[in-house]
């Protein structure tokens, strides 16, 4: 357990003022000295040093003269409080501060991390009983917590004072009041959840001033900036052309992109000097026929006339001089109409070269070669362009995507991919998954999955609320003392009640669910919890194992020097009896 230095403290309360009180730690003076099961480690104040203990011994005893001061206020004071701040380990118990005389306890402040409660033993002056109240809360977190327990005696007048039967009889007194009234564990839950958003809200201020902060540089930085090119300054937002590349100004810094240029419609486009798109020539007019710049045609045998911008020039060929040499045989070699030249059969024109696209395929015919567009794309096999196939369905250059899926183009080509919810059947086909019978929902356990086309949504089971995804059970009537719902009006109670609604107390005294021992001690029920008080004769001794176990020890009146024996006589002790 760790324990803030200058935290423990006794504070008396005067009228409403509220007085410093005894510093008990600083009064030990643990930091000019070494005690067995005593540390210094960090603590929630940095100025200030924190004390570990551990182990099983400690010997913190406050000096005379302080503890005869906490005694003196405690005596004088009607009023008074304890409070401390600490950090105790998980399911770990021990004692906070204890006022005793050898083993009696008459004012000590308990922490059960086995229980989640602090508890306060104190000694009443008329009876001479111990008394025990209890608070549920849970200190052993591994967490600093700041505890202040207050006693008051009970001052001012009563009037109108009855005994109400029934579970709501406050209603008598206090019609206004909500029926459903919380309880001290419900108040604990209430207390930790109101913490918890205040700790988010700080959070999300602290963000929030962070974002307001990123934003307001980004508003300074939201400027005009120009930018400078062989020195040239351009504008922000300005747009100019340099060679053959569209430049901007975007905040300061130069954007190019390549010009881009129009579609053009002609077999061999030129690129003329200066421009940068290609363009095309004028078309020749021949014999009722367009020929497009760069075209030859043969109109008669032996002559060859092409297109030039507009104009046929025609020249003869002379097969002597002109017609390249033959490889074959004369008597393999033939003529075609229309031809000048004459032919081998077998040659492989498109292995001495061609000028089919990239996307295209050379085929030798018996003369000469050609191109032809692959599938997926159309042109004439020297310009060949992407073929959309989403734009058509069915027939050679359109898609073939059927049910339940989405036809995606790609490069040639074209994908039938599934609609969410479905899987593949074959290439061009889906169907649709059946996500609640093949398990692959996401639904809570205590909800039912209902399949949808392509989809499903999940519906909490009767007795449950929720988005389905997340279902909690439905209690009709609220679980009392800590009790947690864990099925439709089903409560689990925490150890010590009972009840449909954990709204009794477990009797562990009448139901022999204690660990008392019956020879030395009786068990005394409490409200959630039970203490073994011991019988005279005997004594009580703290279990460090079980802090509900309370050991008994034999009280020897022999040694003590409280029997009643003649001087002359010999004192025998017994268990738990009186001396002989």
């Amino acid at each position: 357990m760790l324990i803030s230095a200058a935290i423990i403290a006794l504070l008396a309360t005067v009228a409403s003022a509220v007085e410093p009180g005894i510093d008990l730690l600083a009064a030990l003076q643990l930091h000019n000295s070494s005690r067995q099961g005593v540390s210094v480690a960090p603590g929630p104040q940095r100025l200030r040093p924190a004390f570990y203990l551990q182990g099983d011994y400690r010997d913190l005893r406050l000096p005379q003269s302080v503890y005869q001061q906490a005694v003196s206020l405690l005596r004088h004071n009607t009023e008074f409080t304890v409070a401390a701040s600490l950090r105790q380990e998980e399911a770990n118990s021990g004692t906070i501060v204890s006022f005793s005389h050898g083993f009696n306890r008459y004012l000590e402040l308990q922490s059960s991390g086995r229980k989640d409660e602090i508890r306060l033993h104190y000694t009443s002056q008329p009876d001479s009983m111990v008394h025990v109240e209890t608070f549920p809360f849970r200190l052993a977190d591994n967490a600093w917590h700041k505890v202040a327990v207050s006693v008051s005696g009970a001052q001012g007048a009563l009037q109108d004072v009855r005994l109400i039967t029934g579970p709501h009889g406050y209603l008598n007194q206090c019609p206004h009041l909500d029926t459903s009234c919380p309880t001290c564990g419900q108040f604990s839950l209430l207390q930790n959840t109101v913490d918890q958003l205040t700790r988010h809200l700080q959070e999300l201020k602290q963000k929030l001033v962070a974002v307001e902060g990123r934003v307001a540089r980004v508003e300074d930085c939201d400027c005009q900036k120009s930018c400078s090119l062989n020195g040239s300054i351009h504008p922000d937002g300005a747009t100019w052309q340099h060679g053959c590349q569209i430049c901007s100004c975007v905040h300061g810094e130069i954007q190019c992109r390549p010009v881009q240029c129009p579609h053009i419609n002609c077999k061999n486009p030129v690129h003329n000097p200066g421009e940068c798109c290609p363009s095309c020539l004028k078309q020749c007019y021949l014999r009722g026929t367009l020929y497009d710049h760069g075209d030859s045609v043969s109109l008669k045998q032996c002559v060859e006339c092409e297109c030039r911008d507009g104009s046929m020039h025609c020249t003869r060929i002379d097969p002597e001089t002109m017609c390249p040499p033959l490889t074959c045989a004369p008597h393999l070699q033939f003529s075609v109409p229309e031809e000048c030249c004459k032919f081998c059969p077998g040659v492989d024109y498109c292995g001495k070269g061609h000028d089919c696209h990239a996307n295209a395929t050379c085929l030798n015919l018996q003369t000469t070669y050609a191109c032809h567009c692959n599938t997926g794309y159309a042109g004439d096999g020297h310009l060949c362009q992407d073929v959309d196939a989403i734009l058509t369905e069915g027939g050679l250059d359109g898609h073939h995507c059927h049910s339940n899926t989405r036809c995606v183009n790609t490069v040639g080509g074209y994908e039938c991919q599934c609609l969410p919810g479905h899987r593949r059947l074959d290439r061009f086909n889906c169907v649709e998954v059946d996500e609640c019978q093949a398990g692959l929902h996401q639904c809570h356990a205590q909800a039912t999955c209902i399949n949808t086309q392509g989809s499903y949504h999940c519906q909490c089971q009767i007795g449950y609320h929720g988005d389905g995804y997340n279902c909690t059970p439905i209690c009709q009537q609220p679980c009392l003392n800590g009790g947690e719902c864990v099925a439709p009006d089903t409560c689990r109670c925490r150890q010590g009640y009972r009840g449909a609604n954990c709204e009794l107390d477990l009797d562990e005294c009448a139901t022999q669910q204690h660990s008392c021992r019956t020879a030395d001690s009786d068990c005394v029920n409490m409200p959630g919890w039970y203490y073994c008080r011991c019988k005279p004769g005997y004594r009580t001794a703290i279990n460090q194992d079980n802090v509900f176990a309370t050991t008994c020890q034999d009280v020897d009146e022999c040694a003590n020097g409280s029997h009643t024996c003649h001087p002359s006589a010999q004192c025998v002790n017994t268990e738990g009896g009186i001396p002989v």
